[in-house]
């Protein structure tokens, strides 16, 4: 994630290109909605893209990166959270085109943790990849469990696994948001091509599309892009510690402009 320079150069190099036409008072009703939203005290700060026709047109930032940090701007990074998951299913269709794995193969066969896994009933189906991609596997809502899970270990993800899966219904049978399921999707991508889940995502996603401000490492993001996360306790904004990539990045670990 190089620096950008300033905001009017990034955004005279990027959202200025094959502009089409809109009406001025459009954009400025946007920016007012948005000065409004953040004005109530919602958040910090936010930043925001208007697009047309594929194409970005209009970009700008209200309020700051960090209590008592720089301005947002148009190239502010930060987490984009569970949008990592877009980028999960999209690699997982990748090797299935390539052959290196099926979708509708028991989970077991790319992950041996989960082999052998005992099922919430004698006549359930095994997990299949497209079960964890669709949130109908039959995993229990785990939030926030998951998000705070972000950094865990290789080896520690091996053992959560090898220790059995819980379920709160028989897989295929209906939806139930599981960060989990991403999480083991993520591991089957390790497994069948041999490297880092966030490698993979990298090589063979965000550098073929020009994503040069997206990624997962914190330490990538220059320090007056970075936008640090927040929550509120006794009507105080209170910093959230940033995690560092591991094995629960595939749920939510991107940072992106």
């Amino acid at each position: 994630m190089p620096p950008n320079g300033s905001a009017d150069a990034g955004y005279s190099r990027r959202f200025m290109e094959a502009r089409p036409e809109i009406d001025p008072s459009a954009l400025a009703a946007v920016d007012d909605a948005f000065a409004s939203f953040h004005a109530e005290d919602e958040a910090p700060g936010l930043t925001y893209a208007v697009v047309a026709n594929g194409t970005i047109v209009h970009a700008s930032a209200v309020g700051v990166s960090s209590i008592g940090g720089p301005p947002m701007h148009a190239d502010s990074v930060l987490r984009v959270a569970s949008m990592t998951k877009s980028f999960t299913a999209a690699t997982v269709l990748l090797l299935r085109d390539e052959g290196l794995l099926a979708l509708d193969e028991p989970i077991g066969t790319y992950v041996p943790e989960l082999r052998g896994q005992r099922m919430p009933t004698a006549d359930s189906p095994t997990p299949t990849l497209r079960m964890l991609l669709t949130m109908s596997a039959g995993l229990p809502t785990d939030d926030p469990w998951a998000d705070r899970e972000e950094s865990m270990t290789p080896n520690d993800l091996s053992a959560l696994l090898a220790a059995g899966l819980s379920f709160s219904a028989a897989p295929g049978t209906g939806f139930q948001y599981a960060n989990l399921g991403y999480v083991i999707a993520g591991r089957a991508i390790a497994e069948v091509t041999g490297q880092r889940y966030h490698d993979i995502v990298r090589t063979r996603l965000l550098e073929p599309l020009g994503m040069s401000s997206t990624g997962f490492a914190v330490a990538d993001v220059p320090a007056t892009d970075l936008v640090q996360g927040h929550h509120k306790l006794d009507d105080e904004w209170m910093v959230e510690p940033l995690s560092e990539a591991g094995e629960f990045s595939p749920l939510g670990g991107i940072f992106s402009s």
